[in-house]
């Protein structure tokens, strides 16, 4: 059975939808899966779906399926879920992060790095909780990425006094097109590596900062490559450090923010790769797409244990505990064990947990499926 199946993304910038590597992961990704597959598959953002109701000849290209992504409630959301649903479509809610429940809108990392005041996060946050619940009050299923998320989910309809929905856990995974690119060698010099992403990860950094001063004074061949977004303040502190500890400031290598089809040759050239966060409520619901990423082409993540980490611990992997995240000692010692171990040669181990995208279209298919059958 083949199916019309559209991913919708709920971005602020709708010309820019298509880099958001949370709709590239979450829709993206499974939908070049689907497309193997033989379904006719989609990606749109919220501003061009409506069009479906108002243009006659749209009206003859009727979706079986709609993936909203990260949904936020505006005018008109409930009549476009109850319209698809009168079509005999069956629409699920998918979230990644934890941007759903007003109560942790102080945790969210744009308030925690003084980026996005509270007020308007909350604002933010009450958005997509009151999308979700709209798709709870049609009868239609949730996605989430992680076991925290799906703990929350059912938690906010208990709050609200609603049934809960359908829910189902869908993993990350890495990005199909990866799977084209071989692992080669290393390039020399060994490299540490960090990947921020956006401007809201100082604090992160902060807790690895001097472990990472002392780790580059200790290997002096290694240099480690950022690639996003920190604050200059924190680059100068972390030269700083490593002037004191007598490291070479050449041995850090910055670079911005590269679009994603330019990011995974950053990834494939790193042997450790450092994935800390602070030890919160909002972070303990993140993905382990980090360490995920860095695993497929060989590469070691030293991470601060979140739970979806936890769920990866092995030969790729090693995990700094939640009590002892803040210990510089302890994230040198773990640090400087990845180093030693990368040494011994380019590892091509798997989790063995890793998820593939393959399932994560066969799991959307299955609700595609159930939903049509009921």
């Amino acid at each position: 059975m083949s199916f019309r199946i559209a991913f919708v993304a709920h971005t602020n910038h709708p010309e820019k939808f298509l880099q958001d590597p949370a709709f590239i992961y979450r829709c993206e990704n499974p939908a070049l899966a689907l497309r193997e597959l033989g379904h006719q598959v989609d990606l749109l953002h919220y501003t061009q779906f409506p069009s479906i109701f108002h243009n006659q000849r749209a009206r003859q290209k009727r979706y079986d399926f709609v993936v909203f992504h990260r949904p936020r409630w505006r005018f008109g959301f409930n009549w476009l879920i109850k319209g698809l649903q009168r079509q005999g479509c069956i629409c699920v809610a998918d979230f990644d992060d934890l941007v759903f429940d007003t109560d942790y809108a102080q945790f969210s990392p744009g308030v925690v790095n003084q980026l996005v005041t509270l007020k308007q996060t909350t604002k933010n946050f009450l958005r997509h909780q009151r999308a979700l619940l709209c798709f709870q009050t049609n009868g239609c299923a949730v996605s989430v990425s992680t076991e925290p998320l799906l703990a929350k989910v059912s938690a906010l309809f208990r709050k609200h006094q609603r049934q809960t929905p359908p829910l189902h856990l869908i993993y990350n995974s890495v990005h199909r097109y990866w799977h084209q690119t071989a692992i080669t060698s290393k390039p020399q010099p060994p490299r540490l590596t960090y990947f921020p992403g956006t401007r809201s990860h100082d604090r992160d950094f902060s807790l690895i900062l001097p472990a990472i001063a002392q780790i580059l004074a200790d290997f002096p061949d290694w240099q480690l490559h950022i690639t996003g977004v920190l604050h200059p303040d924190t680059t100068a502190e972390l030269l700083r450090q490593l002037h004191q500890f007598g490291a070479n400031t050449e041995q850090l290598q910055t670079s911005n923010k590269v679009p994603f089809q330019q990011y995974r040759k950053h990834v494939a050239a790193s042997s450790v790769n450092l994935a800390p966060l602070e030890d919160q409520p909002f972070n303990h619901h993140k993905s382990a797409l980090k360490a995920i990423e860095a695993a497929h082409f060989g590469a070691i993540t030293v991470a601060t244990a979140i739970p979806d980490m936890q769920r990866l611990e092995g030969a790729t992997l090693k995990l700094i505990p939640l009590h002892q995240n803040e210990s510089v000692t302890i994230w040198y010692d773990t640090i400087k064990a990845a180093i030693l171990e990368s040494l011994q040669g380019t590892k091509t181990a798997k989790h063995q947990a890793a998820f593939q995208v393959e399932q994560h279209a066969e799991q959307l298919l299955t609700i595609a499926t159930q939903g049509h059958r009921a």
